[in-house]
């Protein structure tokens, strides 16, 4: 039929479509245009099959169609335009209303798979504004992957969140194995159980119904009276600034309702959705008052017009005409605190009546066994003394606690390798020698070596606070050096120069020749052959630093080999190997410098004697006990690596608890099963069998908290980049934080209770402190924990499997898009539609998680508060 039909046709008649009359499926021209991005080809061609159709092709009933597959390729014009062409020749074929956008290829992809794995946003943003509005964002192609999965798998992030600001569904993404395992099962099974937490939570702590009323006079511009009620409970303790920045944006939308006096003329009873939730308000022309309500998304419209009829007769019960008259103009007021105390009263009243009318929530059966352990604990009522803590702190101190915990778990102090560290030593000696020489003491760098040591390898000690204590360091350096080496030091910085054998021109005393000679070699043998062989064994042994001539009877001070001389009697490998040393016995001896106490790890920390000096006096101004030795009290310091350990004693963090008590728990753990044999009864040796297994239940590998640092890292990037939320990615941060701090704090009271009671010694403690109110507080901590654990927590696979990153310096974390970027360019295809997944879960129940966190914030301030009075007296 097609070839008699292509033999009956004109040739001028087929030249515009290309001389096939096959349809459009053969169409080069078209082709050709969408190849070369020629946008004016393209428009003539899609108007000229609109406008003039072949006669030929109308009456065998055949019709040109841009939707046909195109020869030579496996999809229609608009996928090849979506795969090689610009964002304006797809707007051509989109915009032309001729082009089917969900119209499938061979593959079974539609252009909107397509342009995601190109990375082309533009494309996309062209193709979702298809004029029809008939797009499906969620449409499968052949193997099932939306097209918010194929940009995620391909990186392209922008991508992915153009998509899901269009309705995507992450629900859609569907997990593929992991290393040839099936883990979708694993990891939804952990998504459902962050669900569950979440879920229990939620029922545990409903928002308010109503967030926001006011009563206002449009005519005066005024808001008369306005109640606000947090979203959570622990709101006003934990982060009271986010309250009053919530209180103030409802204020400003209520405002700008006032300012339209036009539109409240014509809907004087409305519904508008907002970022905080539903608005609601009715106008009363007859008062001219507007009563305006914020609620929360979920809650009926009859339900809020209920409210604010109820309301409006509560206000006009209390105020009568005379608040009316009030707030006419020229004398218009706010109503008096005590009215508008009556409003909040009426707010907070309604909330709890809706609260407890509300139809259960369905839980399953894991969700229902937590909530029922958080009402047992009292979860349900506040955190146990949260009260009695508001009324002594000041309104902002929680808050205050919680940027010191974050501070003291996230921030990370100089940390740096041996080779980075060397340079500064060298600086510290090298300041000390040159401010001597200034004061006319003489100091060569080995004898400045010896003389930091004497100081503990600190140059502020050595040299003082403000100025050169140059008296002191003349006694110190008399006491290691002597009268007599010291003019002989003197001597020697000014005759050494460039002359590498100048130090046997020295007139020397006949002893120090002597000593120089029998330094172990034989009659006959050169000094520099002797010395050379003394010095050679000195470094091979590697105790000496710096390096010195032997003592003998005739030379009883220290004498430092002078710098000349070692570098010309040692080779290059252990004049270096000697400078090591130095830099190890600096490590060994400094009080303010210490190694990793991890094996895996070469980092170099910086222990801030002055911020360890301010912790303890802070901890004693807390308890109202004396200073505690700041040399001997337990600091805790984090490396870059992530480990926290103290800088006193190098085991893991334990502060407040001394060192002491630590060392004595270890001792118990270590050699416990022979000393439960004999000397403790069986009660004690239950009781540090249950400690030892709660303690190690709390603790957290290294490993395992690296890895959920790593995880939760990208869940936040994925919440800034993919959601374009920043704000509920610091809340995940501060919950991370928070889990981190919580578990080492329950540990630490676990070992301190334990570590009391088996003491002979009676401590006394807090009239505010008692046992019982001590363990709820411990049981709602290690609730709070734990539904913590697993709402952050969704990897099933073990975390020493997963590839670790070291935690962010504090200078490339940021919440800006490059570096939340950064961290998801690169993930798999499984870990980054697990993350979507988990961002999307904390994204939806965001109000439940930051109420969690709130509430943490105060359990682990008033435990933490109770540990330090429990210690305190040791």
């Amino acid at each position: 039929m097609f070839t008699s039909l292509t033999k009956c046709l004109p040739q001028s008649s087929v030249t515009p479509l290309g001389g096939c009359i096959r349809g459009t499926c053969q169409n080069s021209n078209l082709r050709d245009a969408i190849v070369k991005d020629d946008a004016d080809g393209l428009r003539d061609l899609l108007q000229l099959l609109k406008t003039k159709p072949h006669p030929c092709l109308s009456a065998c009933g055949l019709h040109a169609d841009v939707n046909e597959l195109l020869d030579g390729t496996t999809g229609r014009p608009l996928h090849l335009a979506a795969q090689d062409s610009s964002a304006a020749l797809v707007r051509l074929l989109v915009q032309s209303g001729q082009c089917n956008v969900n119209a499938p290829d061979v593959h079974r992809r539609t252009a909107l798979h397509i342009a995601a794995a190109r990375g082309a946003h533009d494309v996309i943003l062209e193709l979702l504004n298809d004029p029809t509005g008939l797009v499906r964002v969620d449409e499968p192609d052949g193997e099932g992957r939306s097209p918010l999965q194929v940009a995620v798998v391909a990186c392209q992030w922008d991508c992915a969140r153009l998509l899901i600001s269009r309705g995507a569904s992450v629900s859609t993404l569907k997990l593929k194995s992991l290393a040839g395992k099936p883990q979708s099962d694993a990891f939804e099974g952990a998504l459902d159980a962050a669900a569950d937490a979440l879920a229990a939570f939620a029922a545990l702590w409903p928002p308010p119904s109503v967030r926001y009323c006011a009563v206002c006079s449009v005519s005066c511009k005024l808001i008369a009276a306005q109640c606000f009620m947090p979203a959570s409970p622990y709101s006003a303790l934990a982060d009271p600034e986010v309250v009053r920045a919530e209180e103030t944006e409802f204020g400003q939308l209520l405002r700008k309702v006032m300012s339209s006096s036009a539109r409240l003329q014509e809907h004087p009873r409305l519904t508008v959705s907002t970022e905080v939730g539903m608005m609601h308000y009715e106008m009363n022309n007859q008062t001219d008052l507007l009563f305006v309500a914020f609620t929360q998304p979920d809650l009926p419209q009859s339900s809020a017009f209920s409210f604010l009829q109820k309301m409006r007769e509560e206000f006009f019960r209390q105020n009568g005409a005379d608040a009316v008259r009030k707030l006419t103009p020229g004398t218009a007021a706010e109503l008096p605190a005590a009215e508008v105390a009556d409003m909040k009263a009426f707010l907070s009243a309604y909330n709890d009546t809706a609260a407890a009318s509300a139809a259960s929530p369905h839980l399953s059966e894991r969700a229902q066994l937590l909530l029922e352990t958080a009402r047992g604990v009292g979860l349900a009522r506040s955190v146990c003394s949260s009260a009695n803590a508001a009324a002594s702190l000041p309104a902002d101190s929680l808050f205050r606690s919680l940027r010191r915990l974050r501070q003291r778990s996230s921030s990370n102090p100089a940390a740096l390798t041996a080779s980075q560290l060397d340079p500064i030593l060298q600086a510290d000696v090298r300041s000390l020698s040159e401010a001597c020489s200034a004061e006319g003491l003489p100091l060569p760098r080995p004898h400045a070596i010896l003389l930091l040591r004497k100081f503990g390898w600190s140059r502020t000690a050595a040299m003082g606070l403000e100025e050169l204590d140059l008296d002191g360091l003349k006694d110190t350096a008399r006491e290691l050096f002597g009268e007599e080496l010291l003019a002989q030091d003197r001597k020697q910085q000014h005759l050494i120069g460039g002359d590498l054998h100048a130090e046997e021109r020295l007139d020397v005393s006949e002893a120090e020749g002597r000593a120089k000679v029998d330094v172990g070699g034989a009659a006959g043998v050169s000094r520099d052959a002797t010395l050379r062989a003394y010095l050679r064994e000195k470094v091979l042994e590697g105790k000496e630093v710096p390096l010195c001539y032997p003592a003998d009877e005739f030379a009883p001070y220290v004498r430092p080999v002078p710098e000349q001389l070692v570098t010309r009697l040692l080779p290059a490998d252990l004049y270096e190997r000697y400078e090591t040393q130095v830099v190890k016995r600096f490590l060994a001896e400094s009080s303010s410098w210490h190694p990793c106490p991890r094996s895996d790890c070469a980092n170099i920390v910086h222990c801030d004697i002055t911020a360890k000096a301010d912790a303890a006096a802070a901890a004693s101004r807390q308890c109202g006990t004396a200073v505690a030795d700041t040399a001997n009290a337990a600091f805790d310091v984090q490396c870059l690596c992530g480990h926290r350990f103290c800088c006193a004693c190098r085991r893991l963090s334990h502060q407040p608890l001394p060192c002491e008590m630590i060392a004595a728990w270890q001792l118990a753990c270590d050699e416990g099963d022979e000393e439960m044999a004999h000397v403790v009864s069986e009660r004690d040796r239950d009781d540090l069998s249950r400690c030892r297994a709660r303690e190690q239940e709390l603790a957290i590998p290294h490993e395992m908290e690296l890895g959920l640092r790593t995880q939760l890292q990208l869940v936040q990037a994925g919440l800034r980049v993919a959601f374009a939320k920043p704000t509920i990615a610091t809340t995940v941060g501060q919950a991370v934080e928070l889990l981190v701090i919580s578990r080492g704090l329950l540990r630490l009271f676990i070992i301190a209770q334990h570590m009391l009671r088996r003491s002979s010694r009676v401590v006394p403690l807090s009239p505010s402190i008692d046992v019982h109110s001590s363990e709820q507080l411990e049981q709602q901590l290690s609730c709070l924990s734990q539904a913590l654990s697993l709402m952050l927590n969704v990897n099933a696979d073990d975390h020493a499997a997963r590839p670790m990153s070291l935690p962010p310096t504090q200078s490339q974390a940021g919440d800006g898009g490059a570096a939340a970027m950064a961290k998801l360019s690169g993930v798999s295809e499984p870990e980054a539609l697990i993350l979507l997944k988990h961002a999307q879960l904390l994204l939806r129940h965001h109000a439940t998680l930051l109420t969690l966190v709130q509430a943490s914030i105060l359990a682990v301030r008033e435990l933490e508060q109770r540990l330090q009075l429990l210690v305190s007296p040791l």
